[in-house]
């Protein structure tokens, strides 16, 4: 991965649209009046689109974002009639009914002004059968001349004046550009909001860490999106008899939506020096991805997430929900489980990427008790371990 000295070279920023999509495309009519050499059929369509601050012109791609082509124009308009309006419009090479390609966007003043960092959140025209009409669609400025098409923040392709500079800008140079500037804008904008947080006690003693329950009503959040958590914490436990419910919940910092969007989530179990995960454990074959699904940052989108098990009985499907990652790793340590014993288990939450964990998200420990109770059920027939051998002989 070519990560250099550039990701000190940019800021990202979001911003919002304000004009209505005729409008653009009534402004983008005028600014689509300059010539181009293009021929039909032809992957690379050249334009002679200019302006004073010298961003229009001719873009080459690294990955075609629409069709075949490998080019599009920059059309940037700081001006129309007098007026300041920052738009761009970008022409791309394929044609439908006789009508071009084409897509406008307004610079965010904010982020300029604020971060130094050019974003136009884009609005397609004339686009049918392409996906570029996606939420969180935007091009982004990460060098001189160098951008980022982005489709749900995830960089589609680079776009360069000079097509050397896709040699150091491919596609994963400029994710982990994007990711790490959009980090810091977004952990800018939300530190007001964790502010507040942090004022609940229960939050500002539980930050970054997982906390866990014998019951999931005593971790489930109470009021709508960003209040702050309306839970006591009398219901927290340090220790739980294996035998019993074991619920758990992380309070964030941040939204691990906001700070990591687009990323899979890891949970890592760690027990007598051992542990297991659900990444690792997915990679071992489909009948454990079945069971266990990947986790993604968009499912986190809040500073506290919906109470999940290591293991629980419900009552719906009479029977025990377990975690298969946190079975393998107890199964794994089974002969040396002793009745009247307590193991300490540690609950670890990353951000995961291409099967590397990264950034840890939060993390707990939890006390399980072997009682003679959860010896009876484990080791009984057609117990919990005679049922998840079975699991692992199909």
């Amino acid at each position: 991965m070519k990560v250099t000295t550039l990701l000190l070279s940019f800021f990202i920023a979001f911003t919002t649209v304000n004009t209505t999509t005729a409008q653009f495309g009534k402004l983008a009519e005028k600014l689509l009046k300059g010539k181009s050499d293009k021929k039909p059929k032809s992957k690379e369509v050249m334009y002679d689109f200019s302006d004073p601050t010298g961003m229009s012109g001719t873009y080459y791609m690294n990955k075609s974002v629409v069709g075949s082509f490998t080019t599009i124009g920059f059309s940037f308009q700081e001006k129309i009639d007098g007026e300041i309006e920052n738009i761009l419009t970008v022409t791309f090479g394929k044609t439908y009914d006789k009508k071009t390609y084409y897509e406008s966007g307004r610079l965010s003043e904010k982020y300029r002004n604020k971060y130094k960092f050019d974003y136009f959140a884009m609005r397609a025209h004339s686009m049918p059968d392409t996906d570029v009409n996606a939420r969180g669609h935007a091009i982004a400025k990460i060098a001189d001349d160098v951008y980022v098409f982005i489709i749900e923040d995830v960089v589609q392709s680079v776009l360069a004046k000079d097509k050397a500079a896709l040699t150091d800008y491919d596609v994963e140079t400029a994710q982990v550009l994007y990711d790490q500037k959009m980090k810091a804008i977004k952990k800018t904008e939300l530190d007001k909001e964790t502010a507040s947080w942090m004022e609940n006690k229960i939050f500002k003693n539980n930050v970054n860490k997982i906390v866990f329950a014998e019951r999931n009503d005593l971790l489930c959040k109470r009021g709508l999106m960003n209040k702050k958590p309306m839970v006591d914490g009398k219901g927290f436990k340090s220790s739980i008899d294996m035998n019993k419910n074991v619920y758990y919940m992380a309070f964030f910092k941040y939204p691990p939506k906001d700070m990591f969007p687009g990323k899979e989530v890891n949970i890592v179990y760690e027990m007598n020096g051992a542990s297991d995960s659900r990444v690792d454990c997915r990679a071992k074959g489909s009948k454990w991805g079945k069971m266990i699904p990947r986790l993604e940052t968009s499912s986190f989108d809040d500073r506290q997430h919906s109470p999940r098990g290591l293991r629980f009985y419900s009552s719906y499907r009479s029977n025990w929900v377990q975690d298969y990652a946190f079975m393998n790793l107890l199964y794994s340590q089974k002969s040396k489980l002793m009745i009247g014993k307590t193991y300490d288990v540690t609950v670890k939450m990353y951000v995961n990427v291409d099967g590397e964990n990264q950034d840890l998200l939060a993390e707990g420990l939890i006390r399980l008790e072997y009682s003679s109770a959860a010896h009876e059920s484990f080791t009984k027939s057609e117990g919990v371990w005679d049922l998840f051998e079975d699991f692992l002989n199909e």
